[in-house]
């Protein structure tokens, strides 16, 4: 019986965190199609001379450094990329 008990609580907390971040993923996909999400874009890149602030090639797409402040994200917390390192910052996020 105590298994079972334990079973269903977990269940429901891996539910519950599921459809968290299933809601967050859509808030933040929401928000990167917005106006102020495209004027602070283009802000950083100005400001950054559309150049990728790790290799210093063309910069096509900003990323936050943290996601704490989406929607009130300081300039400083982004970052400019090229293709290129934008692609192996996103697969050390996945592997980490």
């Amino acid at each position: 019986m105590f298994f079972m008990i334990k079973d269903y609580i977990d269940r429901s907390r891996v539910l519950r965190e599921t459809k968290r971040d299933r809601i967050w993923e859509l808030r933040l996909a929401r928000y990167k199609t917005s106006k102020a999400w495209r004027a602070k874009r283009l802000i950083r890149l100005t400001l950054d001379r559309h150049r990728c602030q790790q290799c210093q090639h063309r910069a096509t797409d900003v990323r936050h450094l943290s996601y704490h402040h989406v929607g009130r994200e300081r300039l400083r917390d982004l970052q400019s990329l090229c293709d290129v390192c934008q692609l192996k910052e996103r697969n050390n996020a996945f592997w980490h």
